[in-house]
């Protein structure tokens, strides 16, 4: 339904971890997470890290016909 973007400084367990307690709090919402410490794309953007600095370049999803 919605789309949450953030920067995590911790462990990837410690983020694991937040992703089941999100989910153990209500029945009926569910969060689901992809992550990565190299690049992620987000909406229509990839992000990606390089010298301990954020860059962005466009994504274009596969099925996009133009």
């Amino acid at each position: 339904m919605g789309d949450i973007f953030f920067l995590w400084k911790h462990s990837s367990e410690e983020l694991l971890q937040l992703h089941t307690d999100l989910n153990d709090n209500h029945k009926s919402i569910k969060f689901e997470i992809n992550y990565s410490v190299d690049q992620i794309n987000f909406l229509d953007v990839t992000l990606y890290n390089a010298n301990n600095k954020l860059y962005t370049i466009l994504y274009v999803k596969p099925t996009d016909k133009k």
